[in-house]
């Protein structure tokens, strides 16, 4: 990966947190940030979820009942291959994929998009 996209990534997060956006939209940053060091192989689902909880947990952030199924929606609503994403029709928020691994399925961040859906929140926040 080249230098300039790392900036534009670790910029566009750090400001992000500082926003409101940020509050709006926690679950897609976090998958990001969870996200972007796993490489094209991705991670399984159940590993994204535990790690999700712990980094909330240690940043005294609000944990629902639900939050298994709260990531779930928000992958889904930015995964690709999701027929959620799809129906919603917007390709600039595509910025996860998913494969298989045996009977696992495999959260991928896709890097670029990614960075730019970080950057373009950024800005209209």
């Amino acid at each position: 990966m080249d230098d300039s996209l790392e900036d534009l990534y670790q910029e566009a997060l750090a400001a992000s947190r500082e926003r409101q956006w940020r509050r709006d939209n926690p679950y897609v940053a976090d998958l990001i940030e969870t996200l972007w060091q796993s490489g094209k192989e991705g991670i399984s689902r159940r590993s994204v979820i535990r790690s999700m909880e712990r980094a909330r947990r240690a940043k005294s952030l609000p944990i629902p009942d639900s939050f298994e199924e709260v990531v779930q929606s928000a992958f889904n609503q930015h995964c690709i291959q999701s027929a959620v994403f799809k129906k919603r029709d917007i390709p600039a928020d595509g910025i996860f994929s998913s494969r298989r691994a045996g009977n696992t399925a495999n959260w991928i961040v896709q890097h670029e998009p990614a960075a730019q859906w970080l950057a373009t929140k950024n800005k209209t926040a």
